[in-house]
């Protein structure tokens, strides 16, 4: 298989962090990245495209729909690092619910959405999830990739969430970033590539951003 990752384009949160809200939607910069990023994709011949439940993932994939004209699969699993938290300071954080089944049924129709996600949301006011219970959801996220479709010829895209993208590349090639901090800061709409099959996993592109002009890349 070949797999993208994708991180979601600028949200409100990275571009004003100051003012951080649970669950941003995209900026105008954000929505101009996920267009871009989309046009990349329209003869990549893709066959699945997954999304992280968070907004701002959900409002890049709609780009990607548009372009690929697949239907879009929410896998809960490709959250961002922390869950969908409340509050500028991690000490005082509040767990909140993320997007109901109905809100998302409503702003983007046609989205695959799994039973998890009910009237109490898909985060459900958990407490803040903390690297090393990231680090085992990216690891059990790459058992079930492998698994699906490590022996097919599927081009699958992920789109995901910069920690938790640099979290999934070190589980993939098995070298964990909480082990050493050896991935930096990964951009709006970058793009890095694996091809992966039953005997080894090679990434061929890490953090691409060709599709952006310099004045875009944040």
């Amino acid at each position: 298989m070949e797999l993208y990752l994708i991180r979601h384009a600028q949200s409100g949160n990275n571009a004003n962090p100051a003012q951080r809200v649970e669950d941003p939607s995209l900026t105008r910069l954000g929505h101009q990245q996920a267009a871009r990023v989309a046009e990349r994709f329209t003869s990549a011949g893709i066959t699945r495209l997954f999304t992280s439940p968070f907004r701002r993932a959900l409002e890049t994939t709609a780009y990607l729909r548009q372009a690929t004209g697949l239907t879009p699969e929410i896998w809960i699993d490709l959250h961002e690092q922390g869950g969908v938290m409340r509050g500028t300071d991690p000490a005082t954080y509040v767990g909140c619910a993320g997007m109901t089944r109905d809100e998302i049924r409503a702003e983007f129709p046609g989205y695959v959405i799994p039973a998890e996600i009910d009237e109490r949301g898909w985060w459900k006011g958990k407490p803040f999830e903390g690297l090393e219970a990231a680090q085992t959801r990216a690891e059990r996220v790459v058992q079930q990739t492998i698994a699906r479709f490590a022996r097919s010829q599927e081009r699958v895209i992920f789109v995901s969430h910069g920690t938790f993208i640099r979290l999934l590349l070190g589980a993939f090639i098995g070298y964990p970033i909480l082990q050493r901090n050896w991935l930096g800061e990964v951009w709006n709409t970058a793009v890095s590539t694996l091809l992966i099959t039953p005997e080894q996993v090679q990434m061929t592109s890490f953090n691409s951003v060709c599709h952006l002009p310099p004045e875009w890349i944040s």
